[in-house]
């Protein structure tokens, strides 16, 4: 990548995408967008039949925004944007606008991180993005997993351990609640494999596919492509696991996680549960980065892990998304202080519902056991608290306590 090309971060939230940006000469440009991927404004005054007047806070200063579609938030209108100009607000559309609303929305139905670029790079939608860094951070997989909505999979352990996600680790959630209310496990199916290896990798039973390989069919012909393996020992010796994928592949399964490839530790429980979270989050996350990558294939797209690190697209995995965005404020927050000539801090990144909390002490703090919404995780990530109160919370006092 030369000297003349931009770099941007772009840090995706629940409800927001903040994006900054150095430019080839060295100006610092910053933008927020929904992210949902549309531009937000507020009508002030309607020029002309086809012409309104708005407010906006878009870092604009030549029209790039002909070909998105205009809609009004209190209405179903829909309008093509024909034209507009940055210095006085004037947007020109190909219908006339109703009266009726003030608030709308400017949309080219592209993800987010890419509306942020093209403000930043101001480049409209029939011209090519210059060059460009872009490393990005997002909450997409935690929000997934918050709001149950991954994919619907399949996960295939060793025979005989097909109750181990309701199991679990026999932990009581609530240690004096006297009714045991447990989530339901992620996978909608588990299917035993008659394979067994022994705890110093040596090979007890080869794997019998004839039954598993049926199961699998059917549920393939049924349409799901999301598969998950974990396989006792696999750590160890992961011969019977890579036989899985190869089947799994040969079924046409589009989505394939393996324990042994993602957490080489001893617990089958925790290899089982992380290869799970990932397929489960997998088609979620690879369709939104894929979507990203294929409009800025020509540049140099890393992502942020919740371990702290960049990794490119290519091998980024969804399990390492859990904690990408808060993730990107520690290192931040850590660089800023290191420059400041502090060694230890406090970093306090508040969002508009919920307030991350890290510590940074000559060095990074990392835990490799993480809770995301009631589901356990076994993956590197950095040591962040989060309390459930942002920006955008109310308090309220009662009389007794704040609330």
């Amino acid at each position: 990548m030369s000297q003349n090309s931009y770099t941007i971060a772009v840090d995706t939230g629940g409800t927001f995408t903040d994006c900054i940006g150095s430019a080839p000469d060295g100006r610092v440009r910053r933008c927020k967008v929904l992210s949902s991927g549309a531009l937000r404004a507020r009508i002030v005054e309607h020029v002309a039949p086809l012409r309104i007047r708005i407010e906006h806070a878009w870092p604009l200063s030549r029209d790039i925004l002909r070909g998105y579609t205009f809609c009004l938030l209190e209405d179903e209108f829909r309008a093509q944007v024909i034209g507009f100009d940055p210095e006085t607000g004037i947007l020109a559309l190909d219908r006339e606008v109703p009266k009726a609303g003030t608030r709308c929305e400017l949309t080219a139905y592209e993800e987010a991180p890419l509306l942020g670029i093209r403000l930043l790079t101001e480049t409209a939608l029939d011209e090519v993005f210059p060059a460009v860094r872009i490393r990005l951070g997002t909450t997409r997989g935690t929000n997934a997993l918050l709001e149950r909505k991954g994919a619907r999979m399949v996960c295939v352990v060793t025979k005989g351990f097909a109750d181990v996600f309701r199991i679990g680790t026999q932990q009581r959630p609530d240690l004096f609640a006297l009714p045991v209310i447990k989530p339901a496990p992620l996978c909608d199916l588990v299917l035993e494999l008659d394979e067994r290896v022994a705890a110093d990798g040596t090979v007890l039973k080869a794997p019998d596919f004839r039954l598993l390989r049926e199961s699998l069919a059917i549920l393939r012909d049924q349409g799901l492509d999301v598969a998950a393996g974990a396989l006792v020992h696999a750590w160890k010796n992961p011969i019977h696991e890579y036989a899985l994928r190869d089947m799994l592949v040969s079924l046409g399964f589009r989505y394939i996680s393996l324990s042994s490839e993602l957490s080489r530790m001893m617990s089958f429980y925790g290899r089982a549960q992380t290869a799970v979270v990932n397929a489960y989050l997998t088609p979620v996350i690879q369709d939104y980065v894929d979507r990203v990558h294929a409009a800025t294939e020509e540049m140099a797209f890393q992502i942020m892990t919740s371990a702290g690190g960049l990794v490119r697209s290519n091998d980024f995995r969804a399990v390492d998304s859990l904690f990408s965005g808060p993730a990107g404020g520690c290192v931040g927050a850590a660089a800023v202080a290191r420059d400041l000539g502090y060694k230890r801090i406090i970093g306090f990144d508040m969002g508009g519902t919920s307030t991350d909390v890290s510590r940074y002490d000559q060095g990074f703090e990392y835990r490799y056991e993480s809770t995301v919404a009631d589901t356990p995780v076994f993956m590197p990530a950095l040591h962040i608290e989060t309390v459930a109160a942002g920006g955008g919370s109310i308090c309220g006092f009662d009389g007794y306590k704040l609330t």
